[in-house]
């Protein structure tokens, strides 16, 4: 596992967790306290992957070996888009960068919620490029790890899914 500032993670986590299962209006205080998480996997993709086809594709190949009932339920991605400029053209680049994700998101067949992020002030809390986050249920821990997963790391992660599985966590 790798993941330079997990101690930068633990500190945002819970309370982006809450935000992502929560509208911000309607926030329960016992769920902030007890750090319940509805997505147990999160994916932060860097838009600089999307001008490398081969890293975007090993993105998409581990999305496609996610367990369906944990992909559907457990799992939750961060588009992070380079910060446009405060200027008339940052309206477009932001509309042009949403069209891009729903586009990918429709031509992968992606079916778990995904935002769009800025990166400035995201690498702090995730790191450079692109990333994967488990919170593996029960465990109050955050397993980090870079993109592309090495072949260990991925086998690691499936067996990790496994147990989900047979434990009846999906």
């Amino acid at each position: 596992m790798r993941g330079s500032s997990i101690g930068q993670i633990f500190l945002f986590l819970p309370v982006l967790s809450v935000f992502l299962v929560f509208p911000i209006d309607s926030i329960p205080s016992d769920a902030v306290e007890k750090h319940e998480l509805r997505f147990h996997v999160l994916l932060v993709i860097d838009v600089s992957d999307f001008s490398c086809p081969s890293c975007l594709e090993l993105i998409v190949d581990f999305v496609r070996d996610i367990p369906s009932s944990i992909r559907k339920m457990r799992t939750a991605a961060v588009w992070r888009v380079y910060s446009p400029e405060e200027n008339e053209e940052s309206d477009l680049k932001s509309r042009i960068w949403h069209k891009k994700m729903r586009g990918f998101a429709a031509a992968n067949a992606i079916d778990f919620p995904i935002w769009m992020i800025s990166e400035s002030g995201s690498e702090a809390c995730f790191g450079d490029g692109s990333r994967l986050l488990i919170f593996p249920p029960r465990s109050g821990t955050v397993l980090s790890f870079s993109f592309p997963l090495t072949f260990e790391e991925r086998i690691n992660v499936q067996s990790l899914f496994d147990e989900w599985i047979q434990e009846g966590f999906h």
